[in-house]
């Protein structure tokens, strides 16, 4: 069934996976770890790319009042910091005890962040929508995981796209949420 707030929730579900895992590493286990922050680079980098570009805006369209604007903003700042993050861990090196600690942070802003989506967002939105319009979000939203997952699977475009991580982190918050106003308004003019 096309829905997009189980897409959503299946990501949620692969990023705690990683991040669990992540968090039970030790400083010795400096080349895991590294290959954790890449998985989890990947697909954070995609699971917030599909949000922004698709059901943040969206959402937002269809907000009816304050608190359906602030759940969105809300979104946009975790997201923000989210990608400040995880720029940080990547810097650091894997076998410090300062990593350990970002990975513990990452962790408790991702898992606070799921959580509001999960119990309030998706919630709203499901609330808010009809069918027709889930299938063409979620019609929208298969199109463009193809694309970005294709991108992180290239080896020639896997360097840009983590050129684009450390880029997103100096994106204002307020600008994501601007280009959501753009999006949504395609949204509502039938191209959900």
């Amino acid at each position: 069934m096309a829905d997009p707030v189980s897409m959503l929730k299946s990501d949620h579900v692969r990023i705690r996976a990683i991040l669990h895992e992540l968090l039970e590493t030790t400083e010795r286990g400096g080349k895991i770890r590294e290959k954790l922050v890449a998985q989890l680079e990947m697909e954070l980098m995609i699971h917030t790319k599909v949000e922004e570009e698709t059901f943040y805006p969206a959402f937002k369209a269809l907000a009816l009042d304050r608190d359906d604007r602030m759940l969105f903003f809300r979104a946009a700042e975790e997201h923000h910091n989210a990608d400040v993050n995880l720029v940080e861990l990547k810097r650091l090196e894997t076998r410090s005890e300062q990593f350990t600690a970002k990975c513990e942070v990452i962790y408790n802003l991702l898992e606070a962040h799921l959580k509001m989506e999960e119990k309030e967002m998706f919630i709203r939105y499901k609330e808010l929508t009809d069918p027709e319009h889930n299938v063409k979000l979620y019609d929208r939203m298969v199109r463009r995981r193809e694309t970005l997952e294709a991108q992180w699977k290239s080896r020639l475009m896997r360097p840009i796209k983590r050129a684009q991580t450390t880029m997103e982190a100096f994106v204002p918050a307020k600008m994501k949420a601007l280009r959501a106003d753009v999006l949504g308004g395609r949204a509502t003019r039938g191209r959900a």
